[in-house]
């Protein structure tokens, strides 16, 4: 379209809807028939429309209020208030120049006189604005408007209150042909020329998480309705001869206006940036920047583009890249302050937490002329590079105080709030930021606080539903990094939740997405863990190997050193080795000189679980104690008393109870300090473990019970199921069978959909437990509950759980050929399974129970329990000595060897007050009658009391073979055993 020889850009939207309206002229044009023909399914708000009208109006000179051309009717609709004249053919000068101008979100870039048009379609693909064709319609229109007159004077200035600061979306972007790092850089400096006293409040869309592409029409919505902007800047950076050139528009949002635009260009980057903020700055009434906010930029040329190609880097995430571009800028002699804060944040990015600290420290020692909102900014970064996150909430909630409109700062400080568990201040600053109810606020950033603060206090169903309201705003918005963020965290809740399958959809959405570098990096460690924890080590060292590549070429040093720890833990699953252990090992001074504590804690922890595995104790602890000081060190308290959990687990192994409990009652008292449920509720279990392991069964109910209470506050399916065993476990030793038999049966419940296999143990013990009771049909049936767990089970150990359980089914059946054969089987699975080799020996106790049950040679027998009593001794396990010794004496007793089998009764009852059982307790006190005296009539009488007591507390079983042994010819106790279906109960022991 030209006028005097002159080019007059349009985008393509623009120029379609000039030409649905002269199309129609003189008819007034409907608003909803002009959307349906020029944006069809595209117009994603009603606004686009006046906003391009303004676009048109500013192009040709016409004005709102003083209508010559286009005429708008309220609510009705537009129409063209001069004659319209139709011709055939368009001459070929009618076609647009080949130039580009950005399109913002509802493909409107107001162009600014003497600036060009570009368009962006809805893949985000660059092309020619319009080609000859689409121009046939030449609109005479142009003789009969007034280009001959004189440009009409531009919108007046637009007074701001002195009360109220405005606040500019920056949304420019940069020319398809022009460098990589111009957009960047323009951007980065024209922020700091027009923001940095902060008479404005700046939103930056370009490439940030906060604000949708401009391909995208939400992003007006967004600007306006839930980040309260009063303008957005759009823009084009390009490269001309050479120089940076910016072509800009201010459009107003408040009525779709563009109220100012202009183009600068210079061949100093900065220079550039100041014009245009000088220029702003007078439109808006504003007092002029002062010349030293750009001040301090490299004197040498290349050192400047080198300042500037690194702050490219930096806004895109290549951290190694922005390290190498401001190194060398920052060696030049003008760089001041701004370049050796850009260098500081780029170190911190690589993960290089030391050099980011000294130069945090170095900026805010010297005399740089901060202003006190930049002070502030630069001390809670260097609070975060310090590991200090109440220290940054600290400066970031004085900050707020002195900008409380900005919002950006108040999410830092929420962000640094919830780092220092300041659960209470996070959710004081979130009640400010909402201004409506707590279910509908329009902001993502708020759910997600929220999500965050839910896990925090495991919450899970408030974080699921947190998340997927932030996932949803997100998407509804456009911002595919903020909805790739609330993904990530719906992976926390998911993992948290014990759902791995929920976490895995997840994550393989988003890798299938349009992720950041960084995001990407952070879901393949994620996906890498949860296939880790699944089973599948092959799938999880590729993803992790995926995750160590990409972060290294972004240069994130610290993500690819976190990576390469997680890649040795799961090559440790695979193989406790010395070799695997070492390799971990030879990591320690890449990651020491990075010097961020909070990695370096993490990293020892692994070694210390790693050596733990390897059963290499010492080795163990000395690692934990070294995570737990560098945990305390990076302020990181949860993760101090997480890591005495683990050192309270090694010290326990290693034979230490009392140093474990010391290590324990430490981690309980942290996590009580900083009001951790779930870490104290854990820790009251491993207290619990204690108890159960020293005997202490009334304590050790007391503790479950705690932490039962304090999982079912949090709502923690699985980890109540864990401690419901736990509680099971000792109810069973107590003799509380109906209470074991309930709460085993919960866990199991609640285990039966989840991953792995905690089923299979709970399955096996609620067997036994109802063996014990005498209810063989339903010990079967739990069995078959889980045949399907068992099938896809990769764990022998557990496995062999399940086949020893349907041995004992069958050998109190009466089929010993078919308990031979589970027994033997449990065994094989045992002497495989990694870390099950110890309980080999209880097959093999097995074994000897149906050697009993057949009458095989007693001696042989006692020979053998006798050895495994040996090795149960050199294992210091007084369970597994107590059940041996009880197999001797039984063999004793079927050789009609009572007086031998005396002294083994002797032993087991002092071994029973070590390792209290009631169900070893009742059968201990049946093989001493029958060892004190078999036929005689006390001993009847004895036994018949013993099996009333063990019958009042369900050991059905135990009854009715004392009974048995009593008088072998009950009738009633013979009936009962055949109504029951146990042909293997026998009279001899």
């Amino acid at each position: 379209m030209t006028a005097d020889g002159e080019s007059v850009a349009l985008r393509r939207r623009a120029f379609d809807l000039l030409r649905v309206l002269l199309e129609q002229a003189p008819a007034l044009v409907g608003r909803d028939q002009i959307l349906d023909q020029v944006w069809g399914h595209d117009a994603l708000t009603p606004n686009v429309l006046p906003q391009t009208i303004s676009e048109i109006r500013h192009a040709l000179g016409d004005s709102a209020q003083s209508p010559r051309l286009i005429e708008t009717l309220h609510r009705r609709g537009y129409r063209i208030l001069v004659p319209v004249e139709r011709v055939a053919d368009a001459p070929r000068a009618a076609v647009l120049p080949a130039e580009e101008v950005p399109s913002v979100a509802a493909e409107m870039s107001p162009a600014a006189s003497g600036s060009t048009a570009a368009v962006v379609d809805n893949g985000g693909r660059w092309r020619w604005p319009l080609a000859a064709a689409a121009l046939l319609l030449l609109l005479a229109l142009l003789a009969a408007w007034a280009w001959r007159t004189p440009a009409p004077s531009p919108t007046p200035p637009t007074a701001v209150s002195a009360s109220a600061r405005p606040s500019i979306a920056l949304m420019i972007q940069s020319d398809p042909q022009a460098p990589a790092w111009l957009s960047g850089a323009g951007s980065e400096l024209l922020a700091v020329a027009l923001g940095g006293d902060d008479q404005v409040r700046l939103l930056r869309g370009d490439g940030r998480s906060d604000v949708p592409p401009v391909g995208d029409a939400r992003w007006q919505s967004w600007l306006r309705e839930v980040l309260g902007a009063d303008y957005a800047l759009t823009g084009l950076w390009r490269l001309e001869n050479g120089q940076p050139q910016l072509s800009w528009s201010l459009l107003r949002l408040a009525d779709s206006q563009v109220t100012h635009s202009g183009r600068a260009g210079d061949e100093d980057l900065g220079a550039v940036s100041r014009h245009v903020a000088d220029d702003l700055r007078r439109h808006l009434q504003l007092v002029a920047v002062d010349a030293a906010q750009l001040a301090g930029l490299p004197r040498e040329r290349g050192a400047r583009d080198a300042y500037y190609r690194g702050l490219a880097a930096l806004a895109d995430g290549r951290s190694g890249a922005a390290v190498t571009e401001l190194e060398s800028a920052a060696a030049d002699a003008g760089a001041g302050a701004r370049v050796h804060l850009a260098l500081a944040r780029a170190w911190r990015a690589a993960g290089h937490v030391g050099k980011a600290r000294q130069q945090f420290e170095a900026i805010l020692g010297g005399r740089h002329g901060l202003t006190a909102v930049e002070q502030l900014r630069l001390e809670a970064e260097l609070a975060r590079a310090n590991n200090r996150p109440a220290d940054a909430a600290a400066s970031l909630l004085a900050l707020h105080r002195m900008v409380a409109d900005d919002v950006e700062v108040a999410y830092d400080l929420v962000d640094a709030q919830i780092q220092a568990r300041q659960a209470g201040a996070a959710e004081t600053v979130l009640r400010g930021l909402d201004t409506l109810s707590s279910e509908g606020s329009r902001d993502p950033r708020w759910h997600l606080a929220q999500a965050q603060l839910a896990i925090m206090q495991f919450k899970l169903d408030e974080a699921a539903a947190a998340t997927a309201r932030a996932q949803a705003l997100a998407e509804r918005y456009g911002l595919d990094e903020l909805a790739a963020q609330a993904q990530l965290v719906g992976v926390a809740v998911d993992r948290r939740r014990n759902d791995p399958q929920a976490a895995g959809q997840r994550l393989q959405q988003l890798l299938a997405g349009n992720l950041t570098p960084a995001q990407r990096v952070r879901s393949l460690l994620q996906q890498g863990n949860l296939l880790r924890d699944t089973g599948d080590f092959d799938g999880a060292e590729q993803a992790i190997e995926q995750a160590i590549a990409l972060a290294g070429d972004l240069g994130n040093e610290a993500q690819q050193m976190l990576a390469h720890v997680e890649l040795h833990t799961v090559k440790s699953l695979r193989s406790h080795s010395d070799q695997t252990l070492a390799d971990l090992e030879a990591l320690e001074p890449r990651i020491a000189v990075l010097e961020d504590a909070g990695l370096l804690a993490r990293y020892f922890n692994t070694l210390g679980v790693q050596a733990t595995l390897n059963k290499e104790i010492d080795k163990a602890e000395a690692y934990l104690r070294r995570a737990a000081a560098e945990a305390r060190k990076a302020g990181q308290i949860d993760n101090e008393a997480g890591v005495y959990n683990n050192l309270g687990n090694v010290l326990f192994r290693n034979g230490r109870t009392d140093a474990a409990v010391n290590a324990w009652e430490q981690a309980l008292r942290v996590f009580n300090e900083v009001d951790n449920g779930l870490g104290a509720a854990i820790t009251l279990s491993n207290l619990g473990g204690v108890a159960v392991s020293s005997g202490d069964l009334v304590l050790a109910s007391e503790q479950f019970q705690q932490a039962l209470d304090r999982f079912i506050e949090l709502d923690s399916g699985q980890h109540m199921a864990r401690t419901r065993y736990d509680l099971a476990q000792v109810a069973e030793r107590q003799g509380r069978l109906a209470a074991a038999a309930g709460l085993y049966r919960l866990a199991l419940d609640a285990q039966r959909e989840a991953a792995g296999d905690r089923a299979l143990h709970s399955a096996a013990a609620l067997a036994r437990v109802q063996l014990a009771m005498a209810q063989l049909d339903d010990a079967r049936a739990v069995l078959d509950g889980v045949a399907a767990q068992l099938a896809s089970s990769s764990d022998a150990g557990t496995q062999a759980r399940i086949h020893a359980a349907a041995g004992h089914i069958a050998l109190l059946a009466g089929d010993p050929q078919a308990a031979r054969s589970a027994f033997d089987q449990a065994r094989s699975l045992r002497e495989t399974a990694r870390g099950a080799a110890d309980k080999v020996a209880y097959s093999d106790l097995d074994l000897l129970r149906v050697d009993l049950a057949e009458a095989r040679p007693a001696g042989q027998i006692r020979a053998r329990a006798e050895s495994l009593y040996r090795q149960f001794v050199r294992d210091s396990d007084v369970h597994g000595q107590l059940m041996a010794v009880l197999v001797q004496a039984r063999a004793l007793l079927a050789a009609e060897r009572p007086q031998r089998a005396a002294p083994l009764l002797d032993k087991a009852e002092t071994l029973l007050a070590a390792w209290p059982d009631a169900a070893l307790a009742y059968e201990l006190g049946r093989l001493r009658i029958l060892a004190d005296a078999p036929l005689e009539s006390p001993g009847r009488v004895r036994l018949q009391e013993l099996a009333g007591q063990a019958e009042a507390e369900g050991f059905q079983v135990l009854a009715l073979r004392s009974r048995l042994d009593a008088d072998p010819a009950d009738a009633a106790a013979l009936a009962q055993v055949a109504s029951l279906g146990l042909s293997g109960l026998r009279a001899a022991p």
